[in-house]
């Protein structure tokens, strides 16, 4: 994001799925990446009437659990804490593996 947009706490819905689409990142993991980069604001109106705030927070909760082991989190931690992209499917492959859990059963559930 910030090698296309210039480093910034906050990024566009538009400019977040411009960049899924340009590095053909799965589209599917576009909530993530929403949360990961966007405001709240622009979040909520984007998904308007299919995510909840609460159901926002749960995802910035997990996500900040899981990759800045629990704190509070801004798009600049996550280009300072990624790894470089290669455009490969070993993204797909362990966010999918993160979002199903080990066993393939959704985080969170009681099932």
């Amino acid at each position: 994001m910030a090698k296309d947009y210039g480093k910034s706490y906050e990024y566009s819905t538009l400019q977040v799925v411009k960049s899924i689409a340009r590095y053909k990142i799965n589209s599917k993991h576009q909530v993530y990446a929403m949360v990961l980069f966007c405001s709240k604001e622009d979040f909520l109106c984007y998904f308007e009437n299919k995510i909840t705030i609460s159901e926002y927070n749960d995802l910035r909760t997990d996500l900040a659990d899981r990759f800045f082991n629990g704190i509070e989190f801004t798009s600049r931690d996550v280009s300072k804490y990624s790894l470089p992209f290669s455009n490969n499917n070993n993204f797909d492959a362990s966010i999918d593996e993160w979002v199903a859990g080990p066993d393939g059963c959704s985080d969170g559930g009681d099932d």
